[in-house]
C-alpha cells in the first residue's frame, strides 16, 4: 500500500494522458502512443513534475512499461506464424536481422551514442515505438534519446504508411505479395493495419499477421541486449551488473499460453497492455527536456530514414526472390 500512495499522483497522471490520447486517437492522424508523448512533452514544456508526482511518473516509465512488453505476447498466435510458410518467415527475420546490423554500423559512422543506435535499430527493424520502449527497458537511455527514435519511427511509420498503397498501384503487386512487402517494413502495427486494408480485407489481415510475426523477433533482440550491457558492466566496472529482465520472461511465457486462453479472457489483456504502453509514452513526454531534443541534431533523423529504406527495398526484392 505504501508503494501505490507513493506513485498514486504520478500514476494518476500518466493514466489521465493515456486515456484522452486513447479517446482522441480514432479522430486525429496520430495513434494514441504518438499523441501521449506530445502531450507529455508539452506538459512538460510548461510544469515539471513536483517531488509528489514525479517517483508516479518515473514508476510508469519504468514498471508500467515492462507489463505493457510482457503483454505484447498476447497478441500473437504461434498457429498463424507457422502457416506464413518459410519463405515469408525467411523474409521477415533476414529483414529483421540485416536491418538491425545496418544500423549499428551506420549509427557508429555518424557518431550517435551507443543507446541512441540501439533504439533505433530496435523500433526500426521490428516494430516501431514498442519497440523502441522494449529496448530502453535493457539499455536504458536519455529521455531525450527515446523520445527522438520514437518521432523519427512515427513520422517515417507514417510517411510509408501514406506511400505504400499508391507504391502498390504504381508496381503491381500481386495482394500477397503487398501483403508480406507492408507486414515486414512498415514500422508500426497500427500503420500496418490502414495500408494493408487499403487494399481490401484478406490483404490487411495477412499484413497483421506478417507484421505480429516480425514482434516475435522482440525475444532475440532483447536477449542480445540483455547480454551486451552485461558484458559492458563487466568491462567498465568489473561486475555483471545487469540482470535477465523478467519482463522478457513473462512475453514468452504469454506468447507460448497465448494460443490456450480464450479470446475472452485475453481481450481484457489486451486493453490492459495497450493501456500500460500508452502510460508509458506519457510518462516518457513528461520527463523529457526539449532542450536535449534540439542538442541531438539530425543524425539520429538520417540514420532512421537511412535504415527504414534498406528494409523496404530489401523486403520488396526479397518477395520477388522468393515468393512466387
Amino acid at each position: 500500500m505504501s508503494i501505490l500512495r507513493h506513485n498514486a499522483p504520478g500514476l494518476l497522471l500518466c493514466f489521465a494522458i493515456a486515456a484522452l490520447a486513447l479517446s482522441l486517437a480514432p479522430y486525429l492522424p496520430l495513434n494514441s502512443l504518438m499523441l501521449a508523448l506530445l502531450m507529455g512533452l508539452l506538459l512538460a514544456a510548461f510544469w515539471h513534475p513536483s517531488a509528489t508526482v514525479r517517483p508516479g511518473v518515473v514508476f510508469s516509465m519504468k514498471k508500467v512499461l515492462r507489463l505493457a512488453i510482457v503483454l505484447l505476447g498476447l497478441r500473437i498466435s504461434l498457429d498463424q506464424v507457422q502457416a506464413l510458410g518459410w519463405s515469408s518467415l525467411l523474409i521477415v527475420f533476414s529483414g529483421v536481422a540485416l536491418t538491425f546490423g545496418l544500423t549499428l554500423g551506420l549509427g557508429r559512422w555518424l557518431k550517435l551514442s551507443r543507446s541512441s543506435t540501439l533504439l533505433m535499430a530496435s523500433g526500426v527493424s521490428i516494430c516501431g515505438a514498442s519497440a523502441v520502449l522494449a529496448a530502453d527497458a535493457v539499455v536504458e537511455a536519455e529521455e531525450s534519446d527515446v523520445v527522438y527514435a520514437v518521432a523519427v519511427i512515427t513520422l517515417l511509420g507514417t510517411a510509408f504508411m501514406l506511400a505504400y498503397p499508391v507504391l502498390q498501384w504504381l508496381l503491381m503487386l500481386a495482394p500477397t505479395h503487398y501483403s508480406l512487402w507492408v507486414g515486414s517494413s512498415v514500422h508500426e502495427v497500427a500503420q500496418v493495419v490502414a495500408a494493408g486494408f487499403a487494399h481490401g480485407e484478406q490483404t490487411g489481415e495477412l499484413a497483421t499477421v506478417v507484421k505480429l510475426t516480425r514482434v516475435l523477433a522482440l525475444v532475440p533482440v532483447m536477449l542480445l541486449l540483455v547480454v551486451y550491457q552485461r558484458r559492458t558492466a563487466a568491462a567498465e566496472v568489473g561486475l555483471k551488473q545487469v540482470p535477465i529482465p523478467w519482463f522478457v520472461l513473462g512475453f514468452v511465457g504469454l506468447l507460448l499460453l497465448g494460443g490456450l486462453l480464450p479470446a475472452s479472457f485475453k481481450a481484457p489483456l489486451n486493453l490492459l497492455g495497450q493501456l500500460s504502453l500508452v502510460m508509458a509514452m506519457a510518462a516518457l513526454g513528461l520527463e523529457t527536456r526539449l532542450d536535449k531534443l534540439r542538442a541531438a541534431g539530425l543524425r539520429p533523423l538520417y540514420l532512421g530514414l537511412a535504415s527504414s529504406l534498406f528494409l523496404s527495398l530489401f523486403s520488396l526484392g526479397m518477395i520477388y526472390a522468393l515468393q512466387p
